[in-house]
């Protein structure tokens, strides 16, 4: 509710694909080259992101927004309440409503085009978008079950299991990447029921869970083009424990994903289809070639940072200090595995292990795409987003090896650290710079918030302008319940 509608890292973008899925019944491939009608609209009379303005400068920013007259404000504010969709498909036609994620596979989209179909022909523009973020954060949320029966996997107890699942859900770094219409809300939560799978076919050598592996397997190369490494990542787990016919099977059945690919390099001369790659024809030598030219220094910094927390499109960031106590308290739960270093050895951890190596080998690559393209050494955070149930239990299984039973207070202390800088993040960065109590300065950093009681509630007033039935306590009520169970669970988790 309070993260604006289109902040989200692309957002308006993977809106436009759901909609042009229901409005059209196919995807926007080859005959569609820009966003909806509808879109447009919205695009310029919102307010949109820092890092959209600064590529098309006739998106106003928040800033140019809440400097501009009441009524001013009030016409364009009138003329989003009233936009609603036509229910036929009519395509922009100008630069800034460019489809640049029709390579994203179709799953996700295909999923959520009926909630589209049904919302938009009842409800507005704004409830709809706001009503489909819900959807996808329902499909996000099957991470929890996936997570749970996973952490029952690799741990005997109950406690570290617990803990695990609660340093997931109060990751800040979550939130940013499932809260907004994107698929990847779908491709976080059939990952992490991947890793379930194969840590329980090593574990048990089920065939039930193999087949699992495959129809998993097969469902995320439909969602997203990360289920590549993935796939190398499952190959190479399978193989480390001798299983070479378990491993040639989801090759032989990764086949079936195969065809949006092929369709990929037919529209894009490239598999992935991603706009880096295809606009500056990058090929797989120029790619390898860039390796030796990355600024790995940089590369690690932005990945660590913007995973921890990303400040949604406008990239809005907090202390630098606040990013290094988490990762540095993270890099301390890995030393456990320098002490039991048999653990990594164990059926559930090292598949993991292996699955996340092969991942970073694929944001590599994204590193090279963006390097040669914009020479900028940097691969985002937010691609984590589907690994941070791994991240988790590598970090409590480490911390136990370390501490042993003291191990569950380094957990807690994360989770708290982790709970905190989600709620300051929110109340103290994004919401104050949301409702035009804060603005960048000249040089793009964000200016320091100074808070009154008064500006709490107006914050809540200004960013549910939109949404005039949903009372203003909510939100509030809300974050409060997140924060007293978050705290409750964290108690919980020392014991």
């Amino acid at each position: 509710m309070l993260t604006p509608l289109g902040e989200g890292l692309d957002e308006p973008w993977h809106f436009a694909y759901v909609q042009h899925v229901a409005q059209n019944h196919a995807v926007p491939r080859g005959h569609t080259k820009f966003a909806s009608l509808e879109i447009d609209r919205f695009l310029h009379n919102h307010p949109g992101s820092w890092s959209l303005h600064r590529n098309f400068p006739e998106v106003q920013t928040y800033e140019e927004y809440w400097t501009q007259s009441n009524d001013d404000r009030g016409a364009m504010d009138q003329a989003i309440r009233d936009l609603r969709f036509s229910g036929a498909f009519t395509e922009a036609e100008v630069g800034v409503d460019w489809q640049y994620e029709n390579h994203q596979p179709p799953l996700y989209y295909a999923l959520t085009a009926p909630v589209f179909a049904a919302a938009s022909h009842l409800f507005s523009f704004t409830t709809t978008f706001l009503l489909i973020r819900i959807w996808t954060m329902l499909i996000a949320s099957l991470m929890v079950p996936a997570m749970w029966m996973l952490t029952r996997l690799v741990f005997d107890e109950k406690g570290p299991g617990f803990a695990a699942l609660l340093a997931v859900v109060v990751f800040p770094g979550l939130y940013p990447g499932v809260v907004r219409v994107s698929n990847d809300a779908l491709a976080a939560a059939l990952a992490c029921w991947l890793f379930f799978a194969l840590a329980a076919y090593l574990k048990t050598e089920r065939p039930k869970y193999l087949y699992a592996i495959l129809a998993l397997i097969v469902a995320g190369l439909w969602t997203k083009a990360f289920f590549i490494p993935i796939l190398a990542g499952v190959i190479l787990a399978l193989l480390s424990f001798g299983k070479v016919r378990a491993a040639l099977t989801v090759l032989i059945a990764s086949i079936g994903g195969i065809p949006w690919y092929v369709s990929n390099y037919l529209f894009f001369g490239t598999i992935t289809g991603l706009p880096e790659t295809v606009i500056s024809h990058i090929t797989i030598a120029t790619s390898l070639q860039a390796l030796s030219s990355l600024d790995w220094q940089n590369f690690v910094r932005v990945l660590r940072s913007s995973h921890v927390w990303i400040g949604n499109w406008s990239l809005l960031g907090v202390r630098s200090w606040m990013y290094q106590v988490i990762s540095w308290m993270f890099m301390l739960g890995l030393l456990g595995f320098l002490r039991r270093p048999g653990r990594f050895l164990d059926r559930t951890i090292r598949p993991l292990a292996i699955l996340y190596v092969a991942f970073i080998a694929g944001l590599v690559y994204i590193a090279t795409q963006v390097f040669l393209h914009t020479s900028v050494s940097v691969a985002e955070g937010w691609y984590l987003t589907s690994f941070i149930p791994i991240e988790s239990i590598l970090f409590v299984a480490g911390a136990y090896a370390l501490l042993g039973g003291c191990g569950r207070w380094l957990v807690a202390l994360l989770s708290m650290c982790c709970l905190g800088l989600v709620v300051y993040s929110a109340l103290f960065v994004a919401l104050p710079y949301y409702a035009g109590l804060t603005h960048h300065n000249p040089s793009g950093s964000l200016a320091s918030f100074h808070p009154s009681m008064s500006d709490f509630p107006l914050m809540v007033s200004r960013l549910l302008r939109y949404q005039p039935g949903v009372p203003h306590f909510l939100p509030w009520l809300l974050l409060l319940i997140f924060v007293l169970v978050g705290g409750y669970c964290i108690l919980r988790a020392k014991r």
